[in-house]
């Protein structure tokens, strides 16, 4: 491994990949699928999905991050690659993981990168998490440094040693550093529909590095290993449908459909309304109908719940004589139990008798 090669894990607990996977924003999110296991360090390409962001071309320092894996050749098998020195590093699951240099006092820094399933959806919040190590018995480096996670419109490109540009990030709040594995978890509402993931520190060394450990392997390096990223799977918020005013109060009027006296039973003077609903359920098919059946207080509580019952159950089956889906229309009786206004008049009381109907937008 030469010196502007440094070595960074991100794996991704397999584990949990089998359940999460389909509900996981990141796809290869622990490392274990590749095209061909490294037969050494800083061939970060070998992996599916993931890339290196820095132009390789570019004169050194430039950045190449590590793919590790325990079945690897022997400078990049796990848990101690040839060059470690004692250093133990375990996948925190599965076979594989990611290495990289946070930060390093000759300006190397390496990032990993990866276009997500589907965009973030602008204004959700997600719970982005992953997990990071430092290594056991000893360190790649003598430095400790912040880490993020950037998210980006276009595929990032670093093409220099410095802070990777990104259109945004979330980071720690102070330097980390461990020599067990520790969970990283962000809480973060979503700028933009952004379709790239990346993972580094995104912060001028001056704010983000100090020296944490007096020996280490290959030289001053904010050196990460990482398993397990995830950016769990939203589903798209549902659109709310409003109606208008005008279709509020046809709603409102056709609540009034006529029945025979004391029976559930239609009169063809209700069907024009009805079908004026029927036309405005057609025109919002994603929408629902809840339908509320009431009477006055003549009569007893069991006989009438049983008859606003029934005419909501009646009401219904029109609709869907109609073409409404079964699925769409609600139809519950409630009686006597919600009058609209006072049953002291003639007039009241054939306000209370109704089948109201609201319209549900989802």
């Amino acid at each position: 491994m030469t010196y502007y090669k440094k070595h960074f894990f991100v794996g991704l607990f397999i584990g949990f990949a089998n359940v999460l996977c389909g509900q996981n924003l990141v796809p290869n999110p622990d490392f274990e699928a590749y095209f061909t296991l490294p037969k050494s360090t800083s061939e970060f390409f070998r992996l599916k999905d993931w890339f290196n962001p820095a132009d390789t071309t570019a004169p050194s320092p430039r950045g190449t991050p590590d793919f590790y894996h325990t079945e690897a050749g022997i400078d990049a098998r796990m848990p101690t690659p040839s060059w470690a020195k004692g250093l133990i590093i375990n996948p925190l699951s599965g076979k594989s993981i990611a290495g990289l240099i946070g930060a390093s006092k000759n300006n190397i820094r390496e990032y990993i990168c990866i276009k997500l399933a589907a965009p973030l959806q602008k204004n959700q919040q997600y719970a982005i998490s992953f997990s990071y190590c430092n290594g056991g018995k000893t360190t790649v480096g003598a430095l400790a440094c912040k880490l993020g996670v950037g998210f980006s419109m276009q595929r990032p490109y670093q093409n220099q040693a410095k802070p990777m540009f990104v259109d945004s990030y979330v980071q720690t709040d102070n330097i980390i550093f461990s020599q067990e594995w520790k969970k990283i978890t962000f809480q973060y509402t979503a700028t933009d529909a952004f379709e790239y993931l990346s993972i580094g520190n995104f912060e001028p060394n001056n704010t983000s590095i100090k020296k944490v450990f007096d020996q280490f392997i290959l030289n001053e390096w904010a050196y990460y290993f990482i398993d397990f990223v995830e950016i769990p799977f939203v589903s798209p918020p549902k659109d709310d449908i409003v109606i208008t005013e005008e279709e509020e109060k046809l709603l409102e009027k056709a609540s009034y459909v006529q029945f025979k006296s004391n029976e559930s039973v239609l009169l063809p003077a209700s069907y024009a309304i009805l079908d004026e609903v029927v036309v405005l359920l057609k025109n919002y098919p994603t929408g629902k109908l809840s339908l509320e059946g009431h009477t006055d207080n003549v009569g007893g509580i069991e006989q009438n719940l049983a008859l606003s019952q029934a005419r909501a159950e009646a009401v219904k089956a029109y609709f869907v004589s109609k073409g409404i889906a079964l699925k769409r229309i609600e139809a519950k009786g409630f009686g006597l139990a919600k009058p609209k206004v006072t049953n002291d008049t003639d007039e009241h009381r054939s306000q209370n008798r109704r089948v109201e109907m609201k319209f549900v937008s989802e």
